[in-house]
């Protein structure tokens, strides 16, 4: 599976297999094995070169907030497909949005018909043992929902259309 990811201004180009909980990942050309748990919900145990990592996960609209020890990264999943759009064309007519990535529906937080402002969470997708609420394009109006908890999606996957 490949994604980008904006870290701290800098953006992370990353190529990953899961079998289990083993994880290969490379990461900007850097290739790296570790081992992948999640004991709760938003919160992971990493295994790396003998040291044991834990993060916490925090889900917004906007970005993911993650806490190793007592550093805390604002990360942000950057959809490919959007990067070259313009800002006009992302704000007018109809949008749609779509799976950064294949899952599971986890929650539909809005239903056909319910005003959304841009950003404002409308569908949360679980991959890789996080959990990611996929937010609005556009101030509008939901026309359609396509998915319902629970439900395996593929990346590009249209979820929902806002007007």
């Amino acid at each position: 599976m490949k994604l980008e990811i904006e870290i701290a201004d800098k953006t992370l180009s990353i190529d990953w297999e899961e079998n289990d909980s083993i994880v290969k990942a490379t990461i900007d050309g850097n290739s790296y094995e570790l081992t992948l748990m999640s004991p709760t919900s938003n919160v992971y145990t990493l295994l790396f070169n003998n040291n044991v990592y834990e993060l916490s996960v925090e889900t917004n609209p906007l970005n993911n907030t993650v806490k190793v020890a007592d550093k805390v990264f604002t990360t942000k999943v950057v959809d490919r497909r959007q990067r070259g759009r313009k800002t006009d064309s992302a704000t007018s007519g109809t949008q749609a949005i779509s799976a950064p990535m294949p899952g599971r529906v986890v929650q539909v937080l809005k239903n056909v018909g319910d005003e959304v402002k841009s950003g404002e969470g409308v569908v949360v997708v679980e991959a890789m043992k996080m959990q990611n609420e996929l937010g609005s394009p556009k101030n509008g109006h939901v026309t359609t929902i396509k998915v319902k908890a629970g439900q395996t999606v593929v990346a590009g996957e249209v979820l929902a259309i806002i007007e």
